[in-house]
């Protein structure tokens, strides 16, 4: 087996027959004399990759090893362009050296620079996106090789692993009698450890082997386990603990007690390490192992200083409070792990600001860790064991916080680590810290995943926290002789008490903590020269407000910062009279709550200059990210138009909202949101700084109808900003103003691109296909205004374009009267023997408008005597124009006499838009259809097959009592629920029409909308406004379902669009791959 180094027998000349068969295909070696003339053929008329490596600039070959160290040289390496070739080529390369006996001419570094390339390139291969340039934080021989990323840019086939031949160049080397250097023995210490993923994952499990893995992967670590490269032992510990099995833990912390004696701390970066062991495999470490690891511990912490030497600046005068001091628990959990681990502890610059608590920080480590004997354990093994659990309590709350997992899947509660407290009195605060710093971390992680707080909610939370509380107010009684707490620790636990109370709604406690922060705060610093710097009392005040604030939500937010400051005037925190303290307290809350209740924090924004507290930019802009985030957009938009807000941060928000709106209402874009949208960017000079989601937004207000908006939107954009919407999206704005015959929009458009210079808005708008007549009467014409392009428009795009080949072209032929228009459509198609469907049907819609009903007819009877349906419903919406003399009884009787002769005499094919012109007669003769016929009349088109309001709605319009939560379904279907509960027996539901006949599918566009907005006038007419208020919401509610169904549809074809496309690059990779068959060695 190749990756078993050093125990596989491959003969040189094995190499050697391998190596000469690539290359005789290649061309890179010549063949038997008796075949030279086919040979030299074959180079003459085809030449390879590996053919071009060794062609040189002059027209001469070069050797394969000049080739191969050229590739490898530093100068090639350090060049912006490197010379390149495939993995694949370089491995024909070394093969062909190999073959000819040539390694000898590759030095030790040149092998060594191999080894780490293909290494590198394997590692690349596992990595989900591989980055397009290498810049990362590991140097020197440990990182990747700088050609890296771009040999695994040029392979076909994309990267791949080359474990294999990695450990074949090792072999080479050592038969060379060349020792392994620090590089090499890293490289093949991650091929151990790729071994081992590798037969750790098959079924059954291989134990010899896989201890064949490990072994070797030890031994390459041991070699380099000296080094100071903290990525050397991570990546060999994660390997471990992954793969390696139930030995794994015990290997990996002794190695950690190695680092911690020879490099007096340890690094950071491996401080997950031992989280990880302490929290998942306590258990699995031996006993022996686990006092090893406690010795170098303690012997590291014994020599600590006991006193922390002064430093520059540590005298300076504290001008404020720093975003990155912060006073709680967590805080001081940090400063346990600085003890631990830091190589100078106490010397950090981000810990510097809590010296104060370092006398007592240090006194419970070593208490905790056991670094001094006081009798308290009969047996060391008992001493081990309590200083072991100390460390796992302690790794509890970096689990949770950096990799998202309750303290529950972890295998150890809370509770848990409180139990046989008072038997360990000297370790009672080092307890107390920790169990409150996995608390605090549990609920910030369920915060950020659940905007809730299940934890809290849990049995026992309350009773857990107030047991703390307990212990920690006698933490002094438990100890004599204990170092004494200072200020800064005083006021970071009961910060984290504060935060906890907060979460589990306790107000016993949180009166204790009010009286808490009087006793043991406020008279100190007051009458016992306690330091209480304003770096400590924000963030302490900030809790306290934050806790009173969460004990009642319910009460209007005036009230609540009232409460507020009253409390902190009462705890002695904010003096009388001065607001700047109240403002800075009132910013901290804000930030609080944003996390946990934005709306709750948008009600203190609200009500915060009410109460004389002003906030700064940074707070608004959170809170608008917030909600945002949070899906309240509504609010956000509000935030958006606070003038505190710099140009700048309201980009930022403007560029939030925007990606949120299509995260939250990717469906659906309600009236109140595009109208706060349009008012945002009409009114105000903020743009956003990415076009593409604009436009994905307007997109979205256009596919809901909301035309105004987005009009109003695209207007003032353009007059601040032209380059922002591309000329592709104004031109389907002007197509969807065009289908939607939104005339008076369309000719703002028009004449306002007409003046303005040449820009994309411009040319997007006039040179639309549909408005290029528009174009020519506006060049004809300087002097035009709104309402000549508003007449001219409909002709134009509807009319013109098809009756353009019969009508001589005038620029003013749109401006004259339409009785003059018809008049030459007349004279002009009297010369026509044949006219196509789409001009016949305009023609005769111009001549039915001016009421040429009779002209129309001849026109029909000379060039299609048999009629479509369409033009059959234009001529007999010419018996429904308005007529003095021809109203109710008459238009009716009009209307169906000139429907059975068109039925009759021209094979017209009736269908629902005839019912809707039928309807139309029948709805305006109110002596003959009163409100209770026009009740029954819809109840029966709703029982023959046009959509209805569902049960729903039908409930809660009869009375609240009966209403049911049945939500909308996603989809009209259709229902035999009776929106007025009529008898459908009736003899006032007599129907003119038999519905049974229609074939057709209802359209709610064509055929629903019409007829029930018919209806809604009739009822209006009529004074019965609650009938019409019903018809009214089973429209919107049928409009709903449309437009979801139109969505949903258009999401289909896109997802098919995509699913097609995929298919035709697995098709085109698939005959690519077919016609380039490609060779892999080793």
């Amino acid at each position: 087996m190749l990756r078993c180094l050093l125990t596989t027998k491959i003969g040189l000349g094995q190499a050697s027959n391998v190596g000469k068969e690539v290359l005789t295909r290649a061309g890179f070696v010549h063949v038997h004399p008796a075949n030279k003339t086919c040979w030299s053929s074959r180079l003459a008329a085809k030449t390879t990759p590996g053919s071009r490596l060794l062609s040189s600039s002059h027209g001469t070959h070069e050797k394969p090893v000049t080739v191969l160290q050229r590739l490898l040289s530093d100068e090639n390496v350090r060049l912006d362009s490197p010379e390149l070739e495939t993995a694949h080529d370089i491995k024909s390369l070394y093969l062909s050296v190999k073959s000819r006996e040539h390694l000898n001419k590759l030095s030790a570094e040149d092998l060594t620079a191999l080894i780490r390339l293909f290494g590198s390139l394997s590692v690349f291969s596992e990595l989900p996106n591989p980055p397009s340039v290498l810049n990362d934080h590991e140097n020197g021989s440990f990182s990747y090789h700088p050609l890296t990323s771009h040999l695994a840019q040029r392979s076909a086939s994309g990267p791949r692993a080359h474990w294999a031949f990695v450990l074949t160049i090792a072999k080479d080397k050592q038969s060379r009698g060349i020792a392994l250097s620090k590089s090499d023995s890293f490289w093949l210490m991650r091929a151990a450890l790729e071994d081992l993923k590798r037969l750790s994952s098959q079924t059954p499990r291989d134990d010899k082997h896989i201890m064949q893995c490990m072994s070797r992967a030890l031994n390459y670590y041991l070699h380099i386990q000296s080094v100071q490269d903290w990525t050397v032992h991570k990546i060999y510990f994660e390997g471990l603990l992954a793969h390696g099995g139930a030995k794994a833990p015990d290997e990996v912390i002794y190695r950690l007690g190695n680092i911690l004696r020879w490099n007096r701390g340890l690094h950071w970066r491996l401080h997950d390490i031992v989280w990880r062991v302490l929290a998942l495999h306590r258990n699995a470490v031996s006993s022996k192992k686990k006092t090893h690891f406690l010795h170098a511990l303690r012997d590291k912490v014994s020599k600590v200083r006991d006193v922390l030497p002064m430093l520059d600046g540590d005298n300076q005068g504290l001008g404020g409070s720093s975003s990155e001091e912060a006073f709680d628990v967590l805080a001081v959990r940090n400063y346990f792990v600085h003890i631990i681990f830091s190589p100078k502890p106490g010397f950090h610059p981000a810990l510097r600001y809590l010296k104060e608590v370092y006398p007592w920080v240090l006194f419970e480590t070593r208490a905790a860790l056991r670094a001094f004997n006081d009798g308290t354990y009969a047996t060391s093994e008992e001493e081990n064991d309590a200083a072991w659990n100390n460390l796992v309590l302690l790794s509890l709350s970096f689990r949770a916080e950096q990799k998202g997992r309750s303290m529950e899947t972890l295998g150890w509660e809370p509770g848990q680590s409180i139990d046989g407290v008072h038997s360990q009195g000297q370790v009672l605060g080092w307890t107390v810290i920790c169990a409150l710093a996995a608390l605090l971390s549990e609920i910030n992680v369920q915060k950020r995943a659940l905007k809730g707080n299940p934890l809290s909610s849990s049995d026992g939370f309350q009773d857990m926290v107030r047991t703390l509380w307990i212990l920690w107010r006698k933490e002094e009684a438990w100890r004599a002789g204990a170092v004494p707490r200072g200020m800064a620790l005083v006021c970071s636990t009961a910060a984290s008490f504060m935060v906890l109370a907060s979460a589990s709604n306790d107000a016993r406690l949180a009166s204790s903590l009010v009286r808490h922060v009087t006793d043991s705060v406020m008279y100190p610093a007051m009458f016992e020269e306690e330091v209480l710097d304003r770096r400590m009392l924000i963030p302490f005040a900030v809790h306290l407000a934050a806790m009173n604030a969460a004990a009642d939500r319910s009460e209007p937010p005036r009230d609540t910062w009232e409460r507020i400051l009253a409390v902190l005037r009462s705890a002695q925190l904010i003096p009388d009279g001065t607001s700047k303290w109240a403002s800075i307290i009132a910013r901290g809350v804000l930030q609080k709550f944003i996390r946990s209740d934005s709306t709750f924090a948008y009600g203190l924004y609200a009500s915060a200059a009410e109460c004389g507290m002003s906030l700064d930019e940074k707070t608004i802009l959170a809170l608008g990210i917030g909600l945002a985030s949070d899906g309240h957009l509504e609010l956000a938009f509000l935030c958006l138009k606070d003038d505190r807000l710099s140009k700048i941060s309201a980009q930022s928000l403007l560029d939030v909202l925007l990606s949120n709106v299509l995260h939250h209402r990717h469906h659906y874009i309600d009236r109140d949101l595009a109208r706060a949208f349009a008012d945002v960017l009409t009114h105000t000079t903020i743009r956003p700084t990415n076009s593409l989601a604009l436009e994905r937004v307007l997109r979205a207000c256009i596919r809901a109808r909301h035309i105004n908006e987005v009009f109003d939107i695209i207007q003032a954009v353009n007059k601040s900003e032209p380059s922002i919407l591309r000329s592709r999206f104004l031109a389907h704005f002007v197509s969807t103003l065009v289908s939607h015959r939104r005339y008076r929009l369309l000719s703002r458009m028009v004449t306002g691109a007409w003046r303005r210079s040449p820009s994309r808005y411009s040319s997007a708008v006039l040179q639309h296909p549909r408005l290029q007549y528009i174009k020519q009467l506006l060049a004809y014409s300087k002097d035009t205004n709104n309402r000549l392009v508003t007449s001219s428009l409909p002709f134009s795009i509807y009319q013109w374009p098809l009756l353009r080949n019969h009508i001589p072209f005038h620029p003013r032929l749109a401006h004259q009267n339409k009785k003059i228009v018809s008049l030459k459509l007349s004279t002009s198609l009297r010369s026509q023997r044949d006219l196509d469907e789409k001009s016949l049907e305009s023609a005769i819609l111009m001549l039915v408008k001016v009421g040429r009903i009779t002209a129309a007819l001849k026109l029909l009877d000379r060039l299609s005597p048999t009629i479509s349906t369409k033009v059959g419903n234009i001529i007999l919406s010419a018996s429904l124009l308005p007529r003095r003399s021809r109203r109710h009884r008459r238009q009716v009787r009009h209307a169906s006499m000139r429907l059975s002769q068109l039925v009759q005499k021209r094979g017209f094919v009736p269908d629902r838009v005839t019912l809707n012109l039928v309807m139309k007669a029948l709805l305006r003769w109110e002596s003959i259809t009163p409100s209770k016929t026009l009740r029954v009349l819809f109840d029966k088109i709703v029982e023959n097959g046009y959509p209805g309001p569902m049960m729903s709605s039908v409930s809660s319009t009869f009375s609240r009592e009966q209403a049911t939560s049945t939500p909308i379904p996603p989809s009209p279907v259709k229902n035999s629920y009776s929106l007025f509960g009529t008898d459908a027996s009736s003899a006032h539901g007599t129907l003119p029409v038999d519905l049974g006949a229609f074939q057709s599918d209802v359209s709610f566009n064509r055929h629903t909308r019409p007829l029930y907005k018919m209806f809604v006038q009739a009822f209006k007419a009529r004074g019965d406004r609650e009938s019409a208020h019903r018809v009214i919401g089973v429209l919107r509610e049928l409009q709903a379902r449309a437009t979801y169904e139109q969505e949903k549809r258009e999401l289909s074809r896109r997802a098919g669009r995509m699913k097609a496309r995929n298919r035709d690059k697995r098709k085109e990779s698939g005959d690519e791959s077919r016609g380039d068959p490609s060779v892999e060695s080793g």
